[in-house]
């Protein structure tokens, strides 16, 4: 049985990957809400130094609340500039997941992989994502099947994959 996934590597592509690796990292929730609460507390220090005629210290403050604020824009920017200089960029993949492994097959790159080089899986209501190790990790989304089904992808990543979620 060969699963098979077709999708272009595109900027959206990839925002949507990382997005989906942030939401599997049992910390990032508690992060993001951290982040909040120090813009919350930095603006209030602003307020307060404005308050009392500092105004270099409160435009201190301030610009740091802006940065925790606008944070997630500039990751996103950063991230698509990174992404635009890989050779894989715009790159129309194939995923095939089989009972022998992962290839991967691009316009300028083929991969083999054996399931035991695959540590854990996550399935999200939209795709699956396969990871080698902590950070390198393939998504695998439903929309890009073109042979096979989610639930046959599941059934198999399942069986092989002994870290499943």
């Amino acid at each position: 049985m060969s699963i098979e996934y077709r999708f272009r590597c595109s900027d959206e592509f990839f925002a949507a990957a990382f997005a989906k690796y942030r939401k599997q990292l049992w910390w990032y929730g508690a992060f993001r809400l951290l982040k909040f609460i120090a813009a919350l507390l930095l603006l209030g220090f602003a307020a307060f130094f404005a308050l009392r005629h500092r105004f270099f210290a409160a435009t201190g403050y301030l610009a740091i609340a802006l940065l925790l604020v606008l944070a997630p824009r500039l990751d996103a920017w950063l991230l698509r500039r990174r992404l635009r200089k890989s050779p894989y960029h715009n790159d129309d993949a194939v995923v095939r997941i089989s009972d022998e492994g992962v290839s991967v097959r691009g316009r300028s790159s083929e991969v083999r992989m054996d399931w035991s080089v695959i540590t854990k899986a996550r399935r999200f209501a939209d795709g699956l994502m396969l990871f080698q190790g902590p950070h390198v990790f393939h998504w695998l989304p439903d929309s890009a099947f073109t042979g096979g089904s989610p639930s046959e992808a599941e059934n198999l990543v399942r069986s092989r994959v002994t870290d499943y979620r």
